[in-house]
């Protein structure tokens, strides 16, 4: 059974099935096909394949300067106008491409090998955003397999498949996977600032009016942050569709996506010009908020403590780090959670206050800090309060720039083997920005929390 090809969405009517929503992004339709079978060919078979493979680079350098042109009519122009469910898909996402602000933007198919006569993958579409930045020659990129048919002489594409999580075993379609937003429903984009920009869904008609807290959020963790390393920008996308916000970047699919949650990060994944994965560093990053949830579950929340906390994930540098916090696999949960919630509290003094309160109703015995495994079961409310008293520890012994860096030394690393606080690494850490041993730091840190936490 195939994973299913796009063959496209129709921009005002139904939905696809729930379960191709979380899986698949929302833009996969079930059913068996999409590929030739292989067989025995002959050389001439094989100058063949070479040959398509050249059309198929001039389809894709064609849309390449269509979308730069802004022009849909050269974009849908090598699509199988027989196939009114593609065409209709690709004018979608056509339309959503020419609202981003691209710094890169084409195809990469250095690793495509063929299937057949007609099919090509895998197929890196290059989508750089000027928000982003490419580590070691490593550009954003979204993976697919295209087939190609023969039509009035001439080929034309009559099949896209995006990769989807249960596809990355597939040779064709190992790499990063095609779960962005634009591929899955129309979008409207305002830049908020000029390194800022909201991206909207139809359940948000009201976007502009949080375009100015997102510009000015984004200025206060961009100030708390200082100069360390960070994305040149900040792309946030705004819904009120519950299942857009499982959908988008398969946060549903993660097991650590909490629906209920207000806000996630994402980062994205970069493909050097050889085709080769870079995996090592995050190439780009995004934020997601669901203001239904701000509305359901925290009633009174102000959406721009959600943008403060999310922002300070994605500004800061852990969205260059192994990982994305929605992972099993990075940096320590209780720090890249505590720091974000600890810039919540430095913004608004009124919130650090409540971390305390609840801190001290909810803390009975503790033993240390709490392991990323678990971090957001059933006592996340006090993991977060707890990573979040390891940042107003520091700040109050030292200040607050020791607490941000502190943080930005701990973020690159890697805590599979826990217990983390006791490897030489994190006793370095502590020498460097506290000047002293993880163990004097961590036994101070049990006392300030049995104390109140600075109350």
């Amino acid at each position: 059974m195939s994973t299913g090809s796009w063959l496209g969405t129709k921009t005002g009517g139904a939905r696809l099935s729930r379960r191709g929503m979380l899986v698949a992004g929302g833009l996969l339709l079930a059913g068996c096909g999409g590929r030739e079978r292989p067989s025995i060919e002959s050389k001439d078979a094989g100058s063949a394949r070479d040959k398509n493979k050249r059309r198929l680079r001039e389809i894709l350098d064609r849309q390449t300067k269509a979308v730069k042109e802004k022009d849909e009519k050269a974009y849908v122009a090598d699509l199988d106008s027989s196939n009114t469910e593609l065409v209709e898909h690709e004018r979608m996402v056509f339309a959503n491409l020419c609202q981003f602000e691209f710094a890169e933007f084409g195809y990469n198919t250095q690793r495509a090998i063929p299937y057949g006569d007609h099919t090509f993958g895998p197929v890196f579409r290059i989508t750089q955003l000027t928000a982003d930045e490419s580590p070691v020659g490593a550009t954003p990129a979204e993976t697919f397999r295209y087939r190609l048919a023969p039509k009035d002489g001439r080929l034309v594409i009559a099949e896209i498949t995006p990769a989807t999580i249960e596809t990355q075993n597939d040779s064709m379609l190992n790499g990063p996977l095609a779960h962005e937003a634009w591929n899955m429903t129309p979008l409207r984009v305002v830049q908020a600032a000029k390194d800022v920009w909201l991206v909207g869904d139809k359940s948000v008609p009201d976007l502009e009016k949080y375009a100015s807290a997102a510009a000015a959020e984004a200025a206060n963790v961009g100030k708390l942050w200082g100069g360390r390393a960070r994305f040149p920008g900040n792309v946030m996308y705004l819904t009120r569709d519950d299942d857009n916000y499982r959908a988008w970047f398969s946060l549903g699919s993660s097991s650590t996506f909490l629906p209920e949650i207000s806000g996630f990060q994402s980062s994205r994944i970069g493909v050097r010009k050889n085709g080769q994965v870079y995996t090592e560093q995050r190439a780009g990053a995004a934020t997601l908020i669901n203001l239904k949830n701000i509305r359901d579950y925290y009633a009174g929340e102000d959406p721009r403590v959600t943008m403060h906390h999310e922002l300070a994930h994605s500004v800061t540098a852990q969205t260059r780090a192994t990982t994305s916090i929605i992972s099993d696999l990075g940096a320590p949960t209780w720090a890249v959670e505590g720091f974000a919630t600890w810039a919540t509290g430095v913004r608004w003094p009124s919130e650090a206050s409540r971390y305390r309160r609840q801190l001290r109703a909810e803390l009975g015995s503790f033993r240390g800090l709490p392991s990323s495994k678990d971090f957001y079961g059933a006592k996340r409310s006090l993991n977060y309060l707890l990573g979040w008293s390891i940042f107003a520890y520091i700040a109050q012994i030292k200040g607050r720039d020791a607490a941000v860096e502190f943080y930005a030394q701990v973020i690159p690393l890697n805590d599979t083997l826990e217990p983390f606080v006791e490897l030489p690494i994190f006793d370095g850490i502590c020498e460097r920005t506290l000047g002293t041993s993880a163990g004097a730091f961590l036994e101070g840190w049990k006392r300030f929390v049995r104390r109140g936490a600075g109350a």
